[in-house]
């Protein structure tokens, strides 16, 4: 009887044995997904998801590069008492260096932001806000879109303050537009900010993940390029300068919030 039992709790041992390591493996297990979930940082898929329409992707695809041509061949090129090639080398040129730079800026961000993430924002009530994928993406491409607004809105002021049309814009159509004379510096930050532009837009197409905002997005890059290229086409320049230097000066604040 005593054999009996010994023999029982010997065999009953090594299955003792057997679920405390499928509990402790379980618990792995469980800390691993807990630890995933965690640095997934409770992302809304919803919010995350793009989901294609492949109609409107070919809509705003074609816009833009019919834009894009539209600018080259028929804006640039043929200008009148100028060379045309080299406005369109003056603009291919910056739209490289735009490239260059933003990208530089999104590498330098993402390092700078997970080093905050996970040194001085890492304990609570913090808890490592760009643990995700979706805040990082967003990081980036805020902190680049800050770095080209605070920029153009600095040069567009020291351009624009000296002007006498500045503070009283109605000015800026006499004499009309058509026959307007601008300072070399008006001109190249408007050029400056057609590359950007056009940087942008195929940026948002081929280079940025896609959100659910994507459309929103590409249709604001289509229109706003669509606008500049239309008022340096027909020299609304200086009313141009005006609304971009708006534009960029207001966004400062929306890209640190």
């Amino acid at each position: 009887m005593a054999n009996g039992s010994g023999a029982d709790g010997a065999e009953r041992r090594p299955a003792a044995l057997s679920a405390g390591k499928r509990t402790a493996a379980s618990a792995d297990a469980a800390r691993r997904d807990s630890a995933r979930e965690t640095d997934r940082g409770g992302d809304d898929e919803e919010d995350w998801v793009f989901e294609p329409i492949w109609w409107l992707d070919g809509v705003l695809t074609a816009a833009y590069f019919l834009e894009v041509y539209w600018l080259a061949f028929h804006v640039l090129l043929p200008r009148q008492d100028e060379d045309g090639r080299a406005l369109l080398g003056t603009v291919a040129a910056l739209t490289l260096a735009a490239a260059v730079a933003i990208h530089a800026v999104m590498v330098a961000s993402e390092s700078a932001g997970r080093w905050l993430s996970d040194g001085p924002l890492r304990r609570p009530p913090f808890d490592r806000p760009l643990r995700s994928r979706k805040n990082m993406h967003k990081f980036k491409a805020q902190m680049w879109q800050l770095v080209v607004h605070t920029i153009f809105a600095v040069l567009e002021w020291r351009v624009l303050h000296d002007e006498p049309w500045f503070e009283e814009g109605w000015r800026a159509a006499v004499p009309s537009p058509h026959v307007q004379t601008n300072k070399p510096e008006l001109r190249q930050l408007y050029l400056a900010q057609l590359a950007v532009w056009i940087y942008m837009g195929a940026c948002q197409l081929y280079f940025l993940e896609k959100q659910k905002d994507y459309y929103v997005m590409m249709w604001h890059h289509v229109i706003t390029l669509a606008l500049v290229g239309l008022s340096f086409h027909h020299n609304y320049v200086r009313y141009g300068v005006m609304v971009l230097f708006v534009h960029d000066a207001s966004d400062i604040f929306l890209d640190l919030m």
